[in-house]
């Protein structure tokens, strides 16, 4: 009866140390646990202030955008070609050599 008695007060203080160091060692990965989402929070929280902030630059880069093209107006307008004065049209029509084909020129610009 006496060794039972032993056997259990050794393992009830057993059971006490070992519960004891499963919760310092829980206590510490919550710490570490928390420390980790804190930082990336923080990195969430930067992240959308500096999307916030690009957006803003944005916004304000389009209204001066809008502002210079009212202030263009029509001179943007007078400055745009149709496509059949960048490239002339040929004056004459060429002569078919002996061949049957016509001679051909490369146009420079």
């Amino acid at each position: 009866m006496e060794d039972l008695g032993l056997a259990l007060t050794a393992l009830g203080l057993g059971g006490c140390i070992g519960g004891g160091a499963v919760w310092l060692w829980a206590r510490q990965q919550g710490k570490l646990m928390r420390a980790k989402l804190f930082k990336v929070d923080q990195a969430r929280l930067q992240a959308q202030q500096f999307a916030d902030q690009a957006r803003k630059q944005i916004e304000m880069q389009q209204l001066d955008l809008n502002a210079m093209r009212q202030a263009a107006g029509a001179s943007l307008a007078r400055r745009t070609r149709p496509m059949e004065s960048v490239m002339p049209a040929p004056s004459e029509p060429e002569e078919k050599a002996a061949d049957g084909f016509q001679q051909t020129q490369m146009l420079s610009r």
